[in-house]
């Protein structure tokens, strides 16, 4: 989280030029409104310091009266605090978020093995605003939560039986898009890359792809194969990957590999290039979350930019709009995605 971003590091997740990013964050002309608004979003979500006084960030504060040293908590699975790719993008989204309103964050990891929350004793309840809860936890967890009476906001996760607010990526849209795009453009062979069993973000993504290729089935001009290689992605999936690669006969090689993530993503194409594999040109790759990495690939890979600091930061927004209006119904706020199409496919 405490990287440096530069406005290299912006174009490359919205998929434009630095050219134009530059533009939009000085306030210059030649981009369009619609683009450096997205910069904007991009560039605050990540942490990005915009010097220009024509575009600093609004700054608001909680008007709570008796709150000293407002914070939050931001609950997080014990297993994904350390994951540099995903989580802690999503997180350094909250960190931000917070940042922009005045609010302090206490970050607590939990291994899931907890039934039921109970409030540190070193914390201030008083101070307390609210939480944000990244990722899955037990029902239980997350009901015991409520019983605090604190604005919860759940993140990349929904849990219909808690009645909370949530925000959440697009990964079926995104995966079914992604898949429907290969086939338009002649894949007949897909083999998905991962475990639906890791996380929800990978069951979907899976479900995503089985339903482009069942709809072109039923009504397209060809038939196309969707096969799966199951890949243990919390340990031991590298060497797996290798024996699959290993396996291939020179004329057995799939259209199109549709991978879960970019890591996976990217290991691929490596491995494939090892073995003597010609990307794009005799298989294409594409992954999903639009990593660092994914733009300096060889090839560069094609993926798919979901927001992971985006959603962190909408959290915040969504923690916010419920202590603002306590008496709404819970909201489920769906984040878009973005095709950036490089050289892998």
């Amino acid at each position: 989280m405490s990287k440096k971003i530069s406005m290299q590091l912006i174009a490359d997740r919205l998929g434009i030029s630095k050219y134009s990013v530059s533009q939009a964050l000085s306030g210059k002309q030649g981009v369009s409104e619609e683009t450096r608004a997205k910069v904007l979003e991009m560039a605050k979500a990540m942490g990005y310091r915009i010097n220009s006084k024509k575009h600093k960030p609004q700054t608001e504060t909680n008007k709570t009266p008796n709150k000293v040293n407002p914070f939050i908590f931001v609950w997080i699975h014990s297993s994904k605090l350390d994951e540099p790719y995903f989580w802690n993008q999503v997180l350094a989204g909250i960190v931000n978020g917070c940042g922009a309103l005045g609010w302090n964050h206490l970050i607590i990891s939990n291994s899931g093995e907890d039934p039921e929350f109970a409030f540190p004793s070193y914390a201030d309840r008083a101070s307390c605003l609210g939480m944000i809860v990244i990722g899955s936890l037990p029902v239980s967890f997350l009901l015991s939560i409520k019983k605090m009476e604190l604005p919860v906001v759940l993140a990349d996760h929904e849990e219909p039986l808690s009645d909370l607010d949530c925000v959440v990526f697009s990964n079926f849209d995104a995966a079914k898009s992604m898949c429907r795009r290969l086939i338009a453009e002649g894949s007949k062979s897909i083999i998905f890359v991962g475990s639906d069993d890791y996380a929800v973000s990978f069951k979907e993504r899976w479900w995503g792809c089985r339903i482009a290729v069942d709809e072109e089935n039923r009504t397209g001009p060809h038939a196309v194969a969707l096969d799966k290689w199951d890949l243990p992605y919390e340990g031991g999936w590298i060497p797996m990957l290798k024996s699959k690669i290993s396996s291939l006969a020179p004329g057995s090689i799939p259209d199109s590999y549709i991978c879960a993530n970019d890591q996976i993503a990217v290991e691929l194409l490596n491995q494939l290039k090892q073995a003597g594999f010609s990307i794009p040109e005799q298989s294409k790759v594409v992954g999903f979350d639009n990593i660092d990495r994914a733009a300096y690939s060889e090839p560069s890979l094609t993926t798919v930019e979901l927001g992971k600091e985006v959603l962190g930061y909408r959290a915040v927004d969504a923690l916010q709009h419920r202590l603002s209006k306590p008496g709404m119904p819970p909201e489920k706020i769906v984040l878009s995605f973005r095709l950036i199409s490089r050289q892998s496919g």
